[in-house]
């Protein structure tokens, strides 16, 4: 059976596809497309408005359907008399009846009886958090292996196997960005984050597609670029570079960790910056791979696909990652040292940008010299550079965040939950199998 937590992900997916289809119809209806400075016609779309209101409309119930909170449990006042209320204050539970039943005792009344203290009710007791259910990360990294091999056999076969396409299409685009939450989330040494947090955290990063595809097509206005070079094959020139390294960047990197606002109050440890930055982030490489995946398969067909799938799996992903995972690691130790936000924050925006900066950059580098087979060499090898880059910050991000929130999980555990038997297995299942690494502290600035 598969995990709970999968289905709400495909439906935020669902729920930001149509904000996205809305938001990106009314824009184009707002300023139409042009090509070499010559705004394009669009096809006439009957109730063209409605439409759009209509997938703005669909896409926010869907998302406010899933992120809502989590009903309370019913109260109620038991009563001696049917319309009365009881006697005495003291057949309530103390600390709950005070909001529903105050009657305050006269100067010269008798002092109420003592009654035993009553237990609260179960409906009344707190309500555990509900952890994020997704499966293992080696067991999305095996089906994203297996979604590309079965994406590439169908598409070579055709026939009735394409109705197997679209299993493969939704793995390859949605594993590799799940593979990095789940692996993050397991790392905890304390109580998992809620559910409902890392969703909201992964739901900004789906929905910050919008605005950043927005403000890209803007800017590559203001520079006169032409972004179709890249699908046709055509020469990069000055506006496209400035687009693809400069203004990219600077706007994805600043939307992405935005999300970390609505999740402020949870980011009291580093490791809780560092897990819902990456939320952020793997919220926005799910869309982006999404949407590039479908784009290279209707323009290049089944090879390009397969390529595009797997490189951005492996590489573009774990590249959205850092950036938000620096911010978020950043804005959580502010809060535990004499480093103010508004110092750290930009530096580690700034460090965000550059990377992606530099990993666009060598990925246009075969546009900017087209045919030439050294430069096509030298881009790859700078991806991968890169690329390595991006999981040695990732992983020390991690290993400081955890080593730090280390001593305070464990003695909490110690202190308010004494280890019960056969607790060792289930605490140790998605743990490292590495020791814990000794108390880290941030250095004086």
């Amino acid at each position: 059976m598969l995990p709970r937590g999968l289905f709400r992900i495909y439906g935020l997916v669902l729920g930001n596809l149509l904000l996205l289809m809305g938001g990106q119809l009314a824009y184009l209806w707002l300023v139409p497309p042009q090509q070499d400075g010559t705004p394009l016609l669009l096809p006439q779309v009957p109730l063209r408005p409605y439409f759009t209101l209509i997938l703005l409309c669909s896409g926010a119930l869907i998302v406010g359907a899933l992120l809502q909170h989590t009903p309370r449990p019913l109260l109620f006042l038991p009563s001696r008399r049917r319309g009365k209320l009881p006697l005495f204050r003291g057949y309530f539970t103390p600390g709950l009846s005070e909001r529903y039943y105050h009657r305050p005792q006269p100067e010269n009344d008798l002092p109420l009886p003592q009654l035993p203290q009553l237990p609260p009710p179960p409906m009344l007791r707190q309500l555990p958090v509900r952890q994020l259910e997704l499966p293992a990360a080696k067991w999305l990294l095996l089906g994203f292996l297996m979604a590309i091999a079965l994406g590439l056999a169908v598409l070579a076969e055709r026939g009735n196997w394409l109705w197997l396409f679209p299993l493969a299409f939704i793995a390859a685009f949605s594993f590799p960005a799940l593979l990095w939450v789940s692996y993050i989330y397991r790392r905890t040494r304390g109580e998992p984050e809620p559910q409902r947090m890392v969703l909201i955290a992964l739901s900004w990063g789906m929905f910050a597609t919008l605005p950043a595809s927005l403000l890209n097509d803007a800017g590559g206005r203001l520079l006169a670029a032409d972004p179709m070079l890249m699908l046709e094959g055509g020469a990069f020139g000055r506006p496209e570079i400035l687009l693809v390294a400069t203004v990219a960047p600077l706007v994805e990197e600043a939307l992405k960790p935005l999300g970390l606002l609505f999740v402020l109050d949870r980011l009291k440890t580093p490791y809780e910056g560092v897990l819902y930055g990456i939320a952020c982030g793997m919220g926005f490489a799910m869309m982006e791979n999404m949407l590039y995946d479908l784009l290279i398969l209707i323009w290049y067909g089944a090879d390009a696909w397969t390529i595009n799938a797997f490189a951005r799996g492996v590489g573009s992903t774990v590249l959205h990652a850092v950036g938000p995972a620096l911010v978020g690691f950043a804005l959580a130790l502010s809060q535990h040292s004499s480093w103010s936000a508004e110092r750290v924050v930009p530096v580690t925006y700034l460090g965000g940008v550059i990377i992606h900066g530099a990993w666009n950059g060598a990925a246009t580098l075969p546009f900017i010299y087209p045919g030439d087979t050294q430069m096509a060499t030298v881009s790859w090898a700078a991806l991968g550079l890169v690329l390595v880059t991006c999981l040695a910050l990732v992983r020390e991000l991690l290993r400081r965040g955890v080593t730090y929130d280390a001593p305070s999980s464990a003695s909490a555990k110690v202190k308010d939950e004494p280890q019960e038997e056969g607790n060792d297995e289930e605490n140790s299942e998605g743990g490292d199998d590495e020791p814990p690494d000794e108390a880290w502290a941030p250095p004086e600035p």
